[in-house]
């Protein structure tokens, strides 16, 4: 966490709380992997999906639309199906399942390149 913090990561939920025990979100989860790659200097960052192809794209908060803009633009967040529509869910809880998705799909689409 202190590293995370130190090399702008992860920040916490506010200027004096981390959050260590809380769930982490989809867009808090896609906020950090951009973050991750930035400090890495990967090669092949882009921004330039429009999250306006979601149905909730409204729901992303300020702070990480830019994240998870990226996330989208890079093939690291692709997005949750239901009732035939395609959402970001970005303030759902991201399970294990979808943040080792997330990781998996930075090291196949970023990391790799």
């Amino acid at each position: 966490v202190i590293w995370a913090y130190d090399n702008k990561i992860a920040n916490g939920v506010s200027s004096t709380v981390f959050g260590t025990g809380n769930n982490i979100t989809r867009e808090q989860m896609a906020t950090m992997l951009y973050n991750y790659a930035q400090y890495k200097k990967l090669k092949g960052v882009s921004k330039s999906k429009d999250l306006s192809t979601f149905p909730d794209y409204k729901k992303v908060s300020t702070w990480a639309k830019e994240g998870l803009t990226w996330a989208v633009s890079n093939g690291v967040v692709n997005g949750k199906a239901s009732n035939g529509k395609n959402y970001l869910d970005p303030q759902g809880k991201a399970s294990r399942a979808e943040c080792a998705q997330m990781i998996k799909n930075l090291f196949d689409n970023v990391i790799k390149k």
